[in-house]
């Protein structure tokens, strides 16, 4: 099932920002790295909350901004984001799902509509709301 369309995002201007992409389905993991990296940004990705939590012993500074899927196995994507924001208080998260709003509470994190994109987003979507939460 393919989430994201893919268009010619803008350049955001990176300037060396860097985006840490969590998500467990490769397909969709691999074209919002694709749309990212298009827009001038740099990005590291993990196919699941294990890997994440692994790569989050490797970063010395927080990244910019996390994207994150909401379901996934072994913990869900709010409780992956409580274990980071233990690192990293007050980590920018943007929350991807295709699952309705029951799963949106999840390990204590409540995904609110300014934290969260849904399933299925264009590349121009994805875009406008990175550029937002970076500033």
């Amino acid at each position: 099932m393919n989430h994201v369309q893919t268009v010619c995002p803008p350049d955001l201007g990176g300037h060396n920002r860097t985006v840490f992409v969590v998500d467990d389905n490769s397909l969709v993991r691999e074209l919002v790295c694709t749309v990212l990296e298009s827009a001038g940004l740099l990005f590291v990705d993990a196919d699941g909350p294990a890997r994440a939590l692994e790569l989050m012993e490797l970063f010395e500074s927080p990244p910019d901004l996390m994207i994150c899927d909401i379901c996934m196995p072994i913990m869900s994507g709010p409780e992956l984001y409580r274990l980071v924001e233990l690192r990293f208080p007050g980590q920018p998260v943007l929350f991807i799902t295709g699952y309705p709003n029951d799963h949106l509470e999840q390990g204590g994190t409540i995904v609110t509509e300014e934290r969260l994109l849904r399933k299925p987003f264009g590349c121009a979507e994805l875009i406008e709301r990175v550029g937002r939460m970076l500033g």
